[in-house]
Order: C-alpha cells, then structure tokens, then sequence
C-alpha cells in the first residue's frame, strides 16, 4: 500500500497551510516563500498555478521584476490571481523608467482577480533634480469591491470618469511625497470623492508650491467643505455626511551644505525656496482649515541635501513596515 504523501493531501488541507506559509514576515524581502514553492515539485506548481496561494501577498520592487510578474499573471487562471495584498515600487533613483512602471503596474492589476485584493501600495520614483514634472497618474482599470486601504507615493491613483467608483469599500489612504512643478490638469477633489466614496482616513505628505497648493486646496475642499451656512443647510437634510480625517504634512525643503562644515549654506533662499514658503502660505489663505477632521502637522526645518539619500531610505522602510502592518491587519500609525 503506497503511503501517503503531503501533495496528495486534498487540495482545502493544502490550500490553507501553503497560504500561511506564503504570507509575509521579517524575512520576506530577501526571502520570499512563494517563488520557491513552484520549484519544490511538479505536484506544489500545479497547486500554485491551480489555485495561486504563492501569489496572496506580493511585494515587487523593481520595472524588470513587475514585467516578470505581469508574465507570470498572463499564464494562469483567474482563480490562481487571488491577489489579496500587493507592493509595487520602481526603486530607482530618479524618474527615468516610470512610464514603464506604469505600463506594468495596469497590467498587473488589470490581470489580477479583482474580488480580493484589500491592500494597495504603489511607490514610484523622484524626478531627475531641475526637473519639472507633473505627477504620474494611475486609472485603477477595473472595480476592486473589497479595497479597502491605499497607499502611494509620488503617484496618483484615479477612477475613471463616467464609470462607478473603483474603489467603493476604501476607508485609508495615503498620498505621499505629492509633488507639481506645473499647474495641475486635474481637480484632486473631485478625483477622491470619485475613486473612495466611502473615505475614513487620508493622510496627504506634499512638497510645497503653488501648483500642490492648487492640488491640495481642491482635495480639502471637496473632502471637507468650508463650514459656512450654505454648506451646513446642505447637509442637513444628510445625517450619515461624516467628513474622513485628513492628515496634512509638509515635506521638509533641502538645501546644500558650506563646503567641509555642517552649516546651511549662506544663499539659502533660491527660488525653490521662496516657492516653498509661497505653497505654504497658499494653502492657508486659500483654504481655512478647521481643526477638527483635519490635523496638520508643523511645518519641518531646512534639511542639508547631505542628509536626503539617508531620509529617503527610511521613508521606503517605513512604507515596507506599514505595508507589512496592513497585511497583518494591524492599524497603522501615521507618524
């Protein structure tokens, strides 16, 4: 009598123990389970390629490995595309691949089955320094009923219009490293209300200048309309209208250093800077923020541009680390 072996074991047994052997932990970056699944035996790839349980939680960084992926997605059911979690992250150093970062990433989540994905990040890179540019955006390109948490950096994720929300579920948010050195093409307000009717909590962390100011005044307006007596006689007859809890923080500015010293350099006001200064004051002469749903943090000291790399390495682990958190379904903290 042959004895039994792991991959005889019905597929409900299998199916489980794979799913939470693939879910992510401390080792997952340089270790991921998933990939290695596939290559144990033909019985594990025929589990995975049958029912996806290497794919529930994915975490890509990196345009050549999103390409790959979006391959690996083109070969397999709809059932094995069960996607639940989902990191994608250009990691370069400056913006020159983000057109096909883009590509990848609506192909990807085109490719995906839509009806379990919970959590989205997607993270894409700076601009070359000089450069003006405007903020690359993403049209979600199917209706994702169960999402219910997104985050972006240097990214703008958008429903597209004359379609319903595509994103009805989504309670969190955050847009992070919001940057425009021209004038927007968009109204963000009316972009949010249409992707995440259902919006708890946003948290937005922008660079000031004119164009983000014009950028973000059109989100707070919309997401919290100004308190005056018209808009107060049109809520009323609307009990369940509660406005989310905005977050609002500046991204510090950076100047270079005196040559062999710590000490800001003398020019400090360029005209960076003084469109810096110019955002800030618009935001607040343009829009009256009440203090309550919004919270906005103080504006940061002048960095030295010897400290940028440093920063911006712990702003991608502590989008790793909140990307772990929310897989785990832990609350995370915006600090």
């Amino acid at each position: 009598m042959a004895s039994a072996t792991f991959a005889s074991l019905p597929v409900e047994i299998v199916y489980p123990i794979f799913s939470y052997a693939c879910t992510p932990d401390s080792y997952y970056h340089s270790r991921p389970l998933g990939p290695a699944l596939n290559l144990v035996s033909r019985a594990f790839r025929d589990i995975c390629l049958t029912y996806g349980p290497d794919v529930e939680h994915v975490a890509i960084r990196r345009v050549p490995s999103m390409a790959t992926f979006a391959i690996l997605l083109s070969q397999r059911n709809i059932h094995a595309k069960r996607v639940r979690s989902l990191l994608l992250e250009e990691s370069t150093v400056w913006r020159t691949l983000t057109k096909f970062a883009v590509d990848f990433i609506t192909e990807i989540l085109k490719s995906i089955n839509p009806f379990y994905l919970r959590t989205l990040f997607i993270s894409l890179s700076s601009p070359p320094r000089g450069h003006n540019d405007t903020i690359p955006t993403i049209a979600l390109p199917a209706r994702f009923p169960v999402l219910s948490v997104i985050f972006l950096s240097k990214v703008l994720v958008i429903s597209p219009m004359g379609h319903q929300p595509r994103s009805p579920m989504l309670k969190c948010m955050q847009i992070l490293d919001l940057a425009a050195d021209s004038s927007p093409d968009m109204d963000l307000g009316e972009e949010l209300t249409r992707l995440a009717p259902s919006l708890r909590r946003i948290k937005f962390s922008v660079l000031p200048s004119s164009s983000t100011a014009e950028l973000l005044t059109s989100a707070l307006d919309a997401l919290v309309p100004p308190h005056t007596d018209d808009y107060k006689k049109s809520i009323q007859s609307d009990i369940l209208h509660i406005p989310p809890q905005v977050v609002l923080a500046y991204l510090p500015y950076y100047v270079p250093t005196v040559s062999g010293t710590s000490r800001v350099a003398p020019i400090v006001y360029t005209e960076s800077a003084r469109s810096y200064d110019a955002g800030v004051r618009l935001v607040w002469l343009q829009h009256r923020i009440p203090r309550d749903p919004v919270i906005k943090w103080p504006t940061p000291a002048i960095r030295h541009t010897d400290v940028y790399k440093e920063d911006e390495r712990r702003k991608r682990e502590a989008f790793w680390a909140d990307w772990m958190a929310c897989v785990a379904g832990k609350k995370v903290v915006w600090t």
